[in-house]
């Protein structure tokens, strides 16, 4: 199951590598492997963001995630790292289980409003 995972893993990762590099025009593995100390920070942010200890948690941080930093980069010009410093401040002050941890808790809280019986 491992070997079998890894494969799997290994086909998604070449999918990606050949639509950056066909975006790109170039690949340097430097740039790609070792992005830098924000690209672990960013992750983290990413699942903190979703929502951790689920499957989709992450994927939804992430799209996010990168939609707001693409906003950030297009609009704030020089201000994009202090309004991604907001945004990561934010995400952990409001939402500290994450969107779908807050899509639980608000689920359960109107369920509990309205009387309806929990499964």
């Amino acid at each position: 199951y491992k070997i079998l995972a890894w494969c799997v893993c290994a086909v998604f990762l070449g999918m990606a590598g050949a639509l950056t590099g066909n975006l790109v025009g170039f690949i340097d593995p430097r740039e790609l492997a070792f992005a830098g100390a924000t690209f672990g920070v960013w992750m983290v942010v990413m699942a903190i963001l979703g929502g951790k200890g689920t499957l989709w948690g992450p994927v939804i941080g992430a799209a996010l995630f990168h939609l707001t930093q693409e906003l950030f980069w297009t609009y704030l010009l020089n201000w994009q790292r202090v309004a991604l410093g907001v945004l990561i401040v934010l995400i952990v002050v409001l939402f500290p289980t994450g969107i779908m941890g807050w899509l639980r808790d608000y689920s359960a809280n109107r369920r509990h409003m309205t009387g309806s019986p929990t499964s």
